[in-house]
């Protein structure tokens, strides 16, 4: 009985401890395919994790499906970027019922996992399911952490890419063609302006921040515009052309492949 009752404190005070916890717990764990997952390295490279705990059992999927259809809303638009892993609760089913329990219920492009390696309990109480959402590159951050609920799992995937930063002006719809997409030494740039504006222009990584500035408060008149950039100094990955204007902006993806 003092036996079970120490251990109970144990883990509510464990839980207590990491409800409060900011970064995310690193680990190196392989997946139900056989492929080797290493969390900080695909943080570091630019990365957003979405990861739900199940059972597996009925009263997981529809949380894990709501959380599995958030990702989606990003996959084409961020293809290798935003990921989700789908975990046995405590890494003791086997693989085959996890993929199986997957396919079947609509969650068949999971990256599935049954290892006791990722452990739900580092990001507090435990629960079915338990969804969080990680990003913020080298700070590792938590950007989601809830048991039984996906509310709000959009609203992080974006801040984990940071693109509550990248739009953060009014969004308008200035025209703007990148070619070619994906880019190598020079991209190519043409937008249009309904009206005279001051205007600045820059590129972003991944996770909002300025990769370099290309005008700055430069007044131009209405009417289609061009401009070339030299990105020979970036390194293969997805970026962001930011075209901010006195009247909003638009932001448009693209992709350099040297």
């Amino acid at each position: 009985m003092k036996k079970n009752f120490i251990l109970s404190l144990i883990i509510i005070f464990s839980g207590i401890a990491a409800f409060g916890q900011t970064t995310a717990t690193d680990f190196t764990a392989t997946d139900c395919d056989g492929f080797s997952h290493h969390l900080f390295s695909e943080l570091e490279a630019g990365k957003v994790i979405v990861m739900a705990w199940v059972m597996p059992c009925a009263a997981c999927l529809p949380p894990s499906l709501a959380a599995f259809s958030a990702v989606k809303n990003y996959v084409d638009d961020y293809p290798g970027v935003v990921s989700f892993y789908l975990v046995d609760d405590f890494g003791d089913t086997p693989c085959n019922t996890m993929k199986s329990w997957a396919g079947a219920n609509g969650l068949p492009k999971a990256n599935v996992f049954s290892t006791a390696t990722i452990d739900m309990g580092d990001y507090g109480q435990y629960g079915m399911p338990k969804v969080v959402v990680l990003g913020g590159g080298a700070d590792h951050t938590i950007f989601y952490n809830e048991n039984y609920s996906t509310v709000g799992v959009g609203e992080a995937i974006e801040a984990a890419l940071g693109l509550t930063s990248i739009t953060a002006s009014p969004r308008v719809d200035l025209g703007v063609i990148l070619s070619p997409n994906p880019a190598q030494n020079e991209l190519h740039i043409a937008y249009r302006l309904p009206q005279a504006a001051e205007l600045s222009a820059e590129v972003l990584n991944i996770l909002g921040a300025e990769i370099f500035s290309i005008v700055k408060d430069e007044k131009q008149v209405a009417g289609a515009h061009e401009m070339q950039v030299d990105i020979s100094g970036l390194s293969n990955g997805v970026y962001f052309f930011r075209l901010n204007t006195t009247n909003g902006a638009q932001v448009v993806r693209f992709y350099v492949a040297q």
